[in-house]
């Protein structure tokens, strides 16, 4: 389990206040993780590495915050 201020809840705008800056994120053998925070809210994120993680069943607690109708996962990444 990631400790809170990693972020696990998201405001009313859907962010967190203390991981909204961040551009690049690295999670490596975590092996005794289940499950990893919501970082698709992440207004800046463009790179996101996920490797070695076996374990993981599920992202986040929640994909949205709750009332949003559609938002876009990861605004930052380019298409």
């Amino acid at each position: 389990m990631f400790p809170s201020w990693m972020g696990n809840d998201v405001n009313s705008s859907g962010s967190s206040f203390l991981l909204d800056n961040m551009v690049e994120l690295e999670l490596r053998d975590c092996n005794k993780c289940t499950c990893i925070p919501s970082l698709g809210l992440l207004p800046f994120l463009k790179v996101l590495r996920i490797e070695g993680m076996q374990n993981v069943r599920r992202m986040g607690h929640k994909l949205q915050p709750s009332g949003a109708e559609s938002i876009r996962l990861f605004p930052a990444v380019g298409i």
